[in-house]
């Protein structure tokens, strides 16, 4: 059972007192770091990044000057400058003023307010209790109320900061002050903090009620600490202050999908466009089109965190509505297969689809050379007939359709220098683009940004298409790592919109015809609330983000990996019965009972090959603690022998 702050129990323990006393970090306030020293690693960081002169193991004398300073006050206090001094030794006095004001500046940036505590604190002041802040902490008054103000903490009688003070909660003095300086007596106050000795024990020992409530509430799911691990320094230290902050921030009321956008989607898709963005402006590069369907959440993440004049556009094509009008110069039956890339083996009602026909204006045809929609084309007798037929529609339709979709991208403004993004793989769609601008003249010089990339994108490299990728380009084996999970990484992408077919012209302008979508309204609900958690995320963290911070590929990928390579069985359950079209629809991972395959161990095959998420499928047909990506992997070694 998740920890939680059990708010109900707490509001009805404090209704009887006059004031209640609270706690600061980790009580009101939460650091989005997950180790206290993490903050020196970054001042270290920043302030490497903004010098001349680079400092180092600035995050050991840190601790030793905390150390030392402490030892010189009895009750082990001391204040943020006493610290400072100690590093006299180490830095002159103008480094040591610059990384003063840079630990006081990400202390501020760190700190968010404990969402889940923060109706405690509202509670209390619509119900007009007096409050007032108790910190051991070596920040002064004025810093902790910047804080507090700035996380919409603001209404209080007073804050006791046990530096300035020198007494603290650890030892118990400062509770008798408190209670003096207000002149008030024991049974008026309840203390409320995250310190079983300080907030609790020492608070109760100087008969001051007081509550205990969890340090760290656990809101992760798929954080991998094994990947973690395989992380270098730098990175650890990125993966952990962004799970810290997921921790810290995510939405209270959410169901399972909006909880996978917030966790998984959210930081692939931030770290994507802000790489994005940079590599826009270190190119200037002014204009960038989303490539539909993927493209639509890319262009959402986009807007939302574009904070330059960059122009960005969402273009409706696809693979068939940008092929199909090339038809118009074919000459024999082969030239089909060179420009819609489909294969001889198809059957005759597809082969229509992909030459741009309606296989039902054709039925006499079909007869005439008897065969049916769903007769494999080269089990035709006499096939270079059966096209002669019909070339003179399929050109006809080519030039109809290229006629619209020269329109539909003069009128787009698709010429002149722009990037494309996409979510990438070979780089088929930018090939197709430039094939277009060679042969309509449109004068369109394309860079193409994509999540991550193949090996197989190398062909249209070497053809000269300009290409760069985040995730893994072709020269990794990155996408040997995602494709495992592909078809359910791409889900996570899903635009909630048909695919393009082509384009008709309609009220003065040109508009694309869209294929209803294939998916189900049950299927696009949920890819939508995915997607919706995600946007959550950005709009959390592009408010609370340190830019030095930066979001490497490795550090921003760990959750979508442990998502489709580890998966949890109710991880599974999520997406075990949505389907995915590609040769065939298929599910995603929904195995018939073990026992069944048993008895029909040539169907385990079958439906193996057949699913979209074969780690998925195992982990739900299996339900045991194994490595399913190791297992998976000699599935697939046995099956290409």
């Amino acid at each position: 059972m998740k920890q939680t702050y059990m708010t109900d129990k707490i509001l009805k323990k404090i209704s009887k007192y006059e004031y209640v006393s609270f706690d600061v970090f980790d009580t009101l306030i939460k650091r989005n770091i997950q180790r206290p020293h993490d903050i020196f690693r970054l001042v270290e960081q920043k302030y490497n990044s903004e010098n001349k002169k680079n400092i180092e193991n600035y995050v050991q004398y840190r601790v030793k000057a905390e150390k030392k300073a402490k030892e010189k006050f009895k009750n082990g206090e001391c204040t943020f400058d006493s610290i400072f001094e100690e590093l006299k030794e180490i830095y002159n006095q103008d480094t040591i003023a610059k990384l003063k004001k840079l630990e006081l500046k990400l202390e501020e940036t760190y700190c968010t307010q404990n969402k889940m505590f923060y109706p405690v604190y509202k509670k209390c002041v619509s119900d007009r209790k007096k409050i007032i802040i108790i910190t051991d902490m070596y920040l002064d008054k004025n810093v902790i109320a910047n804080i507090l103000s700035k996380n919409g903490i603001n209404q209080y009688e007073d804050i006791f900061v046990s530096s300035e003070l020198k007494l603290n909660k650890h030892n118990g003095t400062i509770y008798s002050y408190v209670l003096n300086k207000l002149n008030i007596n024991r049974k008026q106050i309840i203390h409320i903090g995250d310190s079983k000795r300080g907030d609790y024990i020492m608070a109760r020992k100087n008969g001051i009620s007081s509550i205990l409530i969890p340090k760290n509430i656990k809101n992760l799911e798929y954080y991998n600490k094994n990947q973690y691990e395989k992380l270098n320094e730098n990175e650890q230290l990125v993966y952990r202050t962004i799970e810290t902050f997921i921790n810290n921030n995510m939405p209270k009321n959410y169901d399972e999908y909006y909880r996978l956008g917030y966790e998984i989607l959210g930081i692939l898709l931030y770290g994507y466009i802000r790489w994005l963005i940079a590599e826009l402006k270190k190119k200037d590069i002014n204009k960038i089109y989303f490539l539909s369907r993927e493209g639509a959440i890319l262009k959402r993440a986009f807007d939302l965190m574009n904070d330059t004049k960059i122009e960005s556009r969402y273009l409706y094509v696809s693979r068939r509505s940008t092929r199909v009008p090339l038809l118009k110069n074919i000459n024999n039956y082969e030239d089909i297969f060179k420009i819609v890339k489909m294969r001889k083996v198809t059957d005759i009602k597809s082969f229509f689809i992909n030459v741009g026909l309606n296989v039902e204006n054709y039925i006499k045809l079909l007869k005439k050379y008897n065969c049916k929609e769903n007769t494999n084309i080269n089990t035709i007798e006499n096939m270079q007939a059966f096209f002669e037929e019909i070339k003179p529609d399929i050109i006809q339709n080519a030039q109809d359709e290229e006629k619209n979709l020269i329109g539909y991208l003069k009128q787009e403004d698709f010429t002149g220098r722009f990037a494309i993004a996409d979510i990438g793989w070979e780089g088929t769609m930018q090939n197709a683009l430039c094939t277009l601008s060679e042969a309509y003249n449109l004068n369109a010089n394309i860079v193409g940004f994509y999540v991550g990339q193949s090996q197989q994108a190398k062909k249209y490299i070497d053809k000269g298409i300009k290409t760069e990728a985040y995730l893994f380009n072709y020269k990794t084996d990155g996408y040997n790592e995602v494709r495992p999970f592909l078809n359910l990484f791409e889900s996570l992408f899903l635009a909630q919109h048909g695919t393009t077919v082509r384009y008709k012209y309609e009220d003065n302008m040109f508009k694309p015809v869209l294929a209803e979508s294939e998916y189900s309204e049950k299927e696009r609900k949920l890819f939508k609330e995915i997607q919706d958690g995600a946007m959550q995320f950005i709009n959390d963290y592009k408010n609370n983000e340190d830019k030095d911070i930066a979001l490497t590929p490795k550090s921003v990928s760990i959750n979508i990996k442990n998502l489709g390579l580890y998966p949890k069985l109710k991880d599974v359950n999520l997406f075990c019965d949505i389907t995915y079209l590609e040769t065939i629809k298929a599910s995603f991972a929904e195995p018939k009972s073990l026992f069944y395959y048993i008895i029909h161990p040539k169907e385990a095959y079958i439906d193996f090959c057949n699913c979209s998420w074969k780690i998925g499928f195992l982990k739900k047909l299996l339900k045991i603690k194994l490595n399913y990506f190791k297992l998976y992997k000699k599935l697939v070694l046995l099956s290409e022998r």
